[in-house]
């Protein structure tokens, strides 16, 4: 078939606009959404991605901040912060950015945030709703994914499939194959060992 262009801007500019007129509703009932990004140590990239999600709060009109925590924190240390931000009422949301020093138990921070402000969604409960069809929350890369496949086919997405790629990490794994029985679609997942080398669950490539 020939190729299709997909707008990213465009859809994400639809779905910010879309996302910011549904803050500014819920914030006439005074709920104002809150957003609280757990960032250990100095790598590069995770710094990136905090900045990333905290300009996009700004423009949505969602209160965010940012917990810089040192690379030498302790396991204690950052499950009390943890603990705290289950607590506040004003922070809604609780994203703890990965990877973490190899001295913390991934699994361990992750098991303390409250599923319900568990926006990554890999807490085991979590997970669990995920894998029954009932997720609390949705995936972010799958469901991004499913927008720009709704898009290019006009929103008719059932019974199709769309490989994701990615390295082996928590924030994938468990998750795959991913299927939202809302829409039937599928997203198996590709995992990249590096140039030629990878595997693919579930999706074979078509003539296209």
């Amino acid at each position: 078939m020939p190729a299709q262009i997909i707008d990213g801007r465009k859809i994400s500019h639809e779905i910010r606009e879309k996302l910011r007129l549904q803050v500014e509703d819920i914030g006439k009932k005074g709920i104002h959404p809150g957003l609280a990004v757990i960032l250990v140590g100095e790598n590069p990239a995770s710094s990136t991605y905090v900045r990333a999600k905290v300009k996009v709060c700004a423009e949505l009109g969602i209160h965010s901040e940012i917990l810089r925590m040192p690379a030498e924190v302790t396991l204690p240390e950052i499950l009390a912060a943890i603990q705290v931000l289950n607590e506040r009422s004003d922070i809604h949301g609780v994203l703890v950015q990965l990877p973490l020093p190899t001295h913390l138990k991934p699994r361990r921070v992750l098991e303390a945030l409250k599923p319900i402000k568990d926006v990554d969604g890999l807490h085991p409960n979590n997970l669990g709703r995920l894998a029954a069809g009932d997720p609390l929350f949705l995936p972010c890369t799958p469901a991004g994914i499913q927008q720009f496949w709704a898009q290019r086919h006009r929103g008719q997405v059932s019974g199709e499939s769309s490989p994701g790629q990615g390295k082996r990490s928590q924030r994938y794994r468990n998750r795959v194959p991913y299927s939202d029985q809302r829409s039937g679609s599928l997203l198996p997942f590709c995992r990249y060992f590096g140039r030629g080398h990878g595997t693919c669950q579930g999706h074979q490539r078509g003539d296209d």
